[in-house]
């Protein structure tokens, strides 16, 4: 990506929480770590290795945070892409995420910081976040780093990719990388696109495992 995503899709639809229980730090909406979500503002990774797959987002949104699983929001098609493209065998539900790994799939984003969406906090702060992110996916080495969204890609790489699905000329800690169009139900349109890029990453995924 380049220095300032525009636009960066969120992760989620609405707040979900109260004005009240949000407070502001530095300008950045963030719901108050130490009273909501996943125990006092722990974001866990769904990673482990040899994963085939590992999904980054941007960040969770509000929905995702407070009941600490990924991908929560209703509006968001993650778990019905991962059907649709052959990458689980049924759908799941956000519940079901610490499953994920069953399926050769992981997911993490770039920054542990909730918010309704990714614009509302700083372009910097996700750059910052990026080398932790590295040591993690360096760590667990999955076949694949898929971005979830064009824009994780540009703070990833500085730069839009090539296309859409595998991006043959790069790599990111030893793995291969893959681009989807962003989840999010904030994001219309592109549904072919989307269901084309996974099943790319599906198949590709599968010919890997028979190499």
């Amino acid at each position: 990506m380049h220095s300032r995503p525009s636009p960066l899709p969120g992760r989620g639809g609405g707040l979900g929480v109260s004005a009240s229980q949000l407070h502001r730090n530095g300008g950045v909406l963030e719901p108050p770590v130490e009273n909501e979500g996943p125990g006092a503002g722990a974001w866990e990774d769904i990673l482990r290795p040899g994963l085939a797959g590992v999904f980054v987002g941007f960040n969770p949104s509000l929905p995702a945070w407070r009941t600490g699983h990924y991908y929560a929001n209703p509006g968001n098609r993650f778990y019905r892409l991962l059907f649709e493209s052959g990458l689980t065998p049924r759908l799941l539900s956000p519940a079901e995420d610490r499953t994920l790994p069953d399926h050769g799939i992981g997911a993490t984003d770039i920054l542990p910081v909730a918010s309704a969406r990714a614009d509302q906090i700083p372009a910097d702060r996700f750059r910052a976040a990026v080398p932790t992110l590295l040591v993690k996916l360096a760590a667990n080495r999955p076949r694949a780093v898929c971005c979830n969204g064009i824009g994780v890609y540009r703070v990833l790489f500085a730069r839009a990719p090539a296309r859409l699905g595998h991006q043959t000329d790069v790599h990111l800690a030893g793995s291969a990388v893959f681009v989807v169009p962003s989840t999010s139900g904030l994001c219309n349109g592109r549904s072919a696109e989307r269901l084309a890029a996974f099943q790319e990453l599906a198949g590709w995924l599968k010919q890997e495992a028979l190499a």
